[in-house]
This record gives C-alpha cells, sequence and structure tokens, in this order.
C-alpha cells in the first residue's frame, strides 16, 4: 500500500481551532481567542512530549499502520477515530482503523501496547472500555480486534475480545496464549526461516590504500560486497537485497566484526549473523529469524527512536524501506527461504497466567 497524499498543514489546524471553539467558545476573527489557541495547543504539545506512556501508544499505533501496509493482504487503511461522531447510542468508542482486506472483508483494530518484562504478566483490557468499541463495532457490522504488540517477544498478536479471558471487570491475555489466539495470518504476517549463518563481508579496494593500525583500527575504501549463507556465496540481487534486510532487521545476533588476513594483509571484514543455537538447524535444516511483522517493527524503530528514545512517532519514509515481498513461487539458488502462515488454535482452553 502507498500512503494518499493529504494537506493537514492546510486543513486538520482549523479542524482542531473549530472543535476547541465549540468548548471555549471562540470567535474565528478575534485575534485573542487565536492566541489562546496557539497557546493551549503548545501546552498540550509539550506535556504531550513529557509523557513517556502518549508517546509510545501513539508510536505503536503509527508502527502497526506501517505494519499493515507492507504486508500483502491490506488494500486499504483509513485511521477511524478521527473526527467528530454522532449516534443515537453516547456510548461508543472508535477504534484506530479500519482495514480492508484483499477478500473485501473488512476488520476494525485497535492498537495496543504491552510493556510488561514478565511472561508470568497479563495483558489487561478493562472491559468498561472495550465494552463501548465492542459496541461500535457491532453497530457497523464489523468485526473489532485487538493488535498487541509484546515488547518482550517483540511480535505483535491480532486477536478478538473472545479469545481473551474474561473476568468481572476486564479481559486478559497471557503472552503465550496471544500467541496461540494470534491472527496476524488475515494480515498476510509470516514467519521468515533460513539456513545460519547470514554473513556480510565487506571488501576493500586494492587500488587504493589498505592500513591497518597498532591499535587494530583498519582503513580503508569498500570496493565490494558478499553475503553468504550457509558457506554458500549469494549473488542473485534479488536474494542479495533480502538477504540483507533479513541481516540487518532479523533476530539473530551478530557479537562482533571479524577481520580477515591473508599474509598479513586485510582480506575483508565480515559479520556474522547467527541464532541463538542451532539445535533447530540441525532438527529441521532451517531456524526462524523473523516474522514480516517484526522485520517492520525493527525497521521503523530504528526511523523513530535514537539511545532508546523516542525521537518520532511517525515517519514519512516509503512503506517499500519496510517491506520484504517475497514472491508466491519464489526458489532461491543461494538463499532458501521457508514461510509459515500461523494460524490460531481456537480450541486450545483460555487461562490466565494465575489459573497455570
Amino acid at each position: 500500500m502507498e500512503r494518499i497524499k493529504r494537506n493537514p498543514e492546510k486543513f486538520e489546524p482549523f479542524e482542531l481551532f473549530s472543535s476547541l471553539g465549540q468548548i471555549y467558545d471562540y470567535d474565528i476573527k478575534n485575534p485573542e481567542h487565536q492566541n489562546d489557541f496557539i497557546q493551549k495547543v503548545t501546552a498540550s504539545l509539550i506535556a504531550s512530549h513529557e509523557n513517556p506512556i502518549q508517546l509510545n501508544g501513539k508510536r505503536t499505533e503509527n508502527l502497526f499502520k506501517h505494519v499493515c501496509a507492507a504486508l500483502n493482504q491490506c488494500v486499504f487503511l483509513k485511521q477511524e477515530d478521527a473526527g467528530d461522531m454522532m449516534s443515537t447510542d453516547p456510548d461508543l468508542v472508535a477504534p484506530d482503523y479500519r482495514i480492508m482486506l484483499k477478500d473485501r472483508r473488512q476488520i476494525f483494530a485497535e492498537v495496543k501496547n504491552f510493556n510488561a518484562d514478565d511472561v508470568t504478566d497479563d495483558y489487561r483490557l478493562k472491559k468498561a472500555y472495550s465494552d463501548k468499541v465492542e459496541k461500535y463495532g457491532e453497530l457497523h457490522g464489523i468485526p473489532v480486534y485487538y493488535a498487541i504488540y509484546i515488547r518482550m517477544l517483540r511480535r505483535w498478536a491480532l486477536v478478538a475480545r473472545s479469545s481473551m479471558k474474561e473476568h468481572e471487570g476486564e479481559h486478559t491475555l497471557t503472552p503465550a496464549m496471544a500467541l496461540v489466539k494470534n491472527e496476524m495470518y488475515l494480515l498476510g504476517d509470516l514467519s521468515i526461516a533460513t539456513e545460519p549463518d547470514l554473513v556480510f563481508e565487506l571488501l576493500p579496494d586494492r587500488t587504493k590504500e589498505v592500513s591497518v593500525s597498532e591499535e587494530n583500527i583498519a582503513r580503508f575504501t569498500i570496493g565490494g560486497v558478499k553475503i553468504y549463507c550457509n558457506g554458500r556465496e549469494v549473488t542473485d540481487t534479488f536474494e542479495m537485497n533480502t538477504a540483507f534486510h533479513l541481516m540487518r532487521y532479523g533476530e539473530w545476533i551478530c557479537p562482533e566484526s571479524e577481520a580477515i588476513f591473508t599474509d598479513g594483509q586485510l582480506e575483508s571484514i565480515r559479520y556474522t549473523f547467527s541464532p541463538v543455537d542451532y539445535e533447530n538447524f540441525k532438527k529441521q535444516g532451517f531456524d526462524f529469524i523473523g516474522t514480516l511483522s517484526s522485520l517492520v517493527t525493527a525497521a521503523f524503530n530504528e526511523q523513530t527512536v535514537l539511545d532508546s528514545q523516542v525521537r518520532s512517532v511517525d515517519t514519512r519514509q516509503n512503506v517499500r524501506l519496510f517491506t520484504v515481498k517475497i514472491p508466491d513461487d519464489y526458489k532461491g539458488d543461494g538463499l532458501p527461504l521457508w514461510r509459515f502462515s500461523m494460524r490460531p488454535d481456537f480450541k486450545m482452553p483460555i487461562k490466565s497466567n494465575t489459573e497455570v
């Protein structure tokens, strides 16, 4: 999907002035009212910057938009909770997004953060709030899903409220149960696997000076790059780009660079990306490096977070930066890929951690 161009600078300040004007009885031609509006917006912006929960919440909401745009089952997405609503039922809350899938089904998505550090913690959804979101979906005849980013697992889970454990005043979901009931496949999410190791190698330009100081600092001009998968050189352009994307945004680890010498001369600098262990590779011939949605998330984080601090809540970068488009009939020569569309298990009983 591509972002459809808008002109927010022209229309949205006026819409905001109109909305606040209804509260504070603004006269659009009154300079004092205009100044009061600017002061209120400035104060609100400063307060938002100083509220990490609000910052991270808005950033995650925008991140999910890019996740949907990068996956291949979404054809249209629009912010649903913008603008005024008028209804005979005041107990409605609009979810964050309306999404149209390739088969023309529509779903609503309410985006949530799950920032717990302990796998024994439950995600908690207040019933009084979610009842209003669910009622909004029922009014439109469109199912509501909760898109939850589970930070400790670096995974997105798309779940219906019916997949959560119901309590008197809330619904809860364990991290493990979120993956069991996950319906991200609806959006086109896939788990990606390949053969370890993936290696990125920088080659010096031999027509220019190459030196290594006594402090082991190498100085050279890059003359070329090579990429390897399980010892095989990857030479196809698409496969090289895909392998680089997997190394850059995937979940395999690269402890440090390695200098390769031959007869005392620097031959190359290598970066080796490996899974935590090789048990899966030994058993099945491949290992998972991430999901499409986790790759998008890592790329988005690179654009919006610096030194663990939120620097932006969105990016204007083209969604192609975040996307790995793998043809359905892909058969790699140098880079074999396994793709898995994970489906939920609705038969498994729903439990909370307090019941485990």
